[in-house]
């Protein structure tokens, strides 16, 4: 994150475009409205330069950054170019998934998700070459921010992206490094599926047992997965 705020957002623009400071005038306000989590700033100014290129892709990148609240709007904002847009490397190899889970932002990255960025495309850059499960793991405060992400934040960050079908490619020596306790009874299943299984069917085994002991397990197994997220700790 140190290379993003140094380097600026990344999208550059053409400089022989008589409109361009006025157009950047707007990009700017929306980026400040966006990580101010100003909805209705946001809305009102990305009217003016619906046209623009990069003006969503500026503001979904900051927007990453924030509580969601923003980052709904100019989701549905893009429409049928919905996916295109989340997928979109800024200038400097970023893409806004690979922001949010370098920041903790759990919520932001459950919509990014949604709107149907790929949980494997990486920061493409001189620094790193890393996928978004890679930053979440090495942790927001070695890419430059003060504060890491608490370990809640982190470990529905891990799921969310397993879930979508995030893989461990590239990882072995972080994966050798590190302590968290969630990955690597993941990693010790074989993988987020097997894990998750694994997990359904004790619960539903416990509950078999204790709670339902009449019921069937297949049939607990559904309820199961329904109700206590499974995998997902």
């Amino acid at each position: 994150m140190t290379e993003y705020v140094s380097q600026g957002d990344g999208f550059l623009m053409n400089d022989n475009d008589p409109s361009r400071p006025m157009v950047m005038y707007y990009h700017g306000l929306i980026m400040q409205y966006a990580e101010r989590g100003d909805v209705q700033s946001v809305r009102h100014n990305l009217r003016l330069v619906k046209d623009s290129p990069g003006a969503l892709g500026r503001a979904l990148h900051r927007a990453a950054l924030g509580d969601g609240s923003v980052l709904k709007v100019l989701l549905e904002a893009a429409g049928t170019a919905v996916t295109a847009e989340v997928n979109t490397r800024c200038e400097l190899g970023w893409t806004a998934l690979n922001r949010a889970a370098c920041r903790g932002k759990s919520e932001c990255v459950a919509l990014l998700l949604a709107a149907g960025a790929d949980p494997d495309r990486r920061v493409v850059n001189h620094v790193y070459n890393h996928t978004p499960l890679a930053m979440a793991t090495r942790g927001a405060q070695e890419y430059g921010t003060n504060i890491p992400p608490p370990y809640a934040e982190s470990q529905r960050i891990f799921y969310l992206l397993l879930r979508a079908g995030a893989t461990f490619g590239g990882m072995i020596r972080l994966l050798v490094d590190t302590d968290d306790q969630y990955l690597r009874k993941v990693v010790a299943a074989g993988g987020f599926r097997n894990y998750e299984k694994a997990h359904r069917q004790a619960l539903a085994k416990t509950f078999a047992r204790v709670v339902f002991p009449r019921l069937p397990v297949d049939a607990l197994s559904h309820v199961v997965a329904f109700a206590f997220h499974t995998g997902a700790y």
